[in-house]
């Protein structure tokens, strides 16, 4: 077994963010299945994940800077980090909706307009083959100042006394590149799979 696989399956549970007001948000990391027999374990390492935050007044659609000026006269919205480090994850693990839990959070009222992970550059970040060859994963295509997931549609609104479960799909086949029989480069697809309200 690899080392880095120890203690996983205790992280394989609801990532939840729990807003005020008695609203439980709930995120969870889960993957599509990859096409290729060829890997044992994709080990991606998270720096953090942040949500931003909006008022409810505030537009569902919008970019960085246009959030950064609305922040500035609403002390409870911007940007919170929801996990620092997250920790190591091996996505193939998470398939057949298996999820891993990132954090949690306290949100005020309002809506989650974005959601953006950090890869963490000094890993480990890598690909273990079925032959046991170990091969790194070149990071140059992962964006420092994270990866967006903008809410395909109308930004999630954090209603009291409710609970929201965001599940987002990393999706190796989409974000892993082969150029070569052990040379890797990882350009994250993340999305969101589905979001379900109890």
């Amino acid at each position: 077994m690899h080392p880095k696989t120890t203690g996983l399956g205790l992280i394989l549970a609801p990532f939840l963010l729990l807003a005020c007001g008695g609203t439980t948000v709930k995120l969870e990391l889960t993957d599509a299945p990859p096409d290729t027999d060829a890997m044992a374990h994709v080990f991606v390492t998270l720096g953090r994940v942040e949500v931003h935050v909006a008022g409810d007044d505030d537009a569902d659609d919008e970019d960085d800077e246009t959030n950064d000026a609305a922040d500035e006269d609403d002390d409870d919205a911007g940007w919170k980090t929801v996990a620092a480090p997250a920790g190591t994850f091996d996505l193939l693990a998470l398939r057949d909706d298996v999820r891993a839990t990132l954090g949690e959070l306290e949100l005020p009222d309002g809506k989650i307009t974005q959601i953006r992970l950090f890869i963490d550059p000094a890993g480990p970040n890598e690909i273990e083959l079925v032959s046991g060859e170990t091969c790194a994963l070149d990071l140059e295509k992962v964006p420092p100042t994270g990866v967006k997931i903008n809410h395909p549609f109308k930004a999630l609104d954090v209603e009291e006394s409710s609970t929201l479960n965001i599940v987002v799909d990393f999706d190796v086949k989409e974000s892993v590149d082969q150029s070569g029989s052990c040379e890797f480069s990882l350009k994250p697809v993340i999305k969101i799979k589905h979001v379900e309200r109890d």
